[in-house]
């Protein structure tokens, strides 16, 4: 799975530069329940990045939406246009396209989606702070059921 490989590698850059203060989030919820019910097929890569995110004090991996993190959605599609041959590619600096992206980010901008309540509670559940469930700014995956999710609304609004 290519999500939980850039992962791995991503953790291993962050423990290789001594990165400590960190925070994990991915795209693909997959990845993330992979963490409880890890696939045969995926064990070995995901015991090495438990590890990796041990060594680094467990930062917590949640899950956000790819418009959330639309910096790091705009680096994949540059890295995937280059000719890297299998090397890592650092940036010291960021690529011009990616500028307004920083730049709308520091400035604190946000754009809004709506989404059923029951995607909005399974994606609470995973970690996804950017839930807004119509005045409820999170449901907490501990104490609220999926039904009594359901009895607040029937869609949710995503800020990013």
């Amino acid at each position: 799975m290519a999500e939980l490989q850039a992962l791995h590698i991503g953790l291993e850059i962050a423990l290789d530069k001594h990165i400590t203060t960190l925070e994990v989030e991915v795209d693909s919820t997959e990845v993330i329940k992979l963490f409880n019910y890890a696939h045969p097929n995926c064990q070995s890569t995901m015991e090495s990045c438990r590890s990796l995110l041990r060594r680094l004090g467990n930062p917590v991996v949640c899950h956000n939406f790819r418009q959330g993190n639309m910096l790091a959605d705009f680096l994949a599609k540059e890295g995937s246009l280059l000719e890297l041959n299998n090397d890592d590619h650092i940036l010291v600096a960021a690529p011009a396209g990616a500028r307004p992206i920083l730049k709308a980010d520091k400035n604190g901008e946000t754009t809004t989606k709506s989404i059923s309540l029951s995607t909005c509670t399974k994606l609470a559940m995973l970690g996804n702070l950017n839930i807004i469930c119509n005045g409820v700014t999170s449901i907490d995956a501990n104490s609220t059921t999926t039904r009594e999710a359901s009895s607040l609304s029937t869609t949710a609004t995503v800020m990013f």
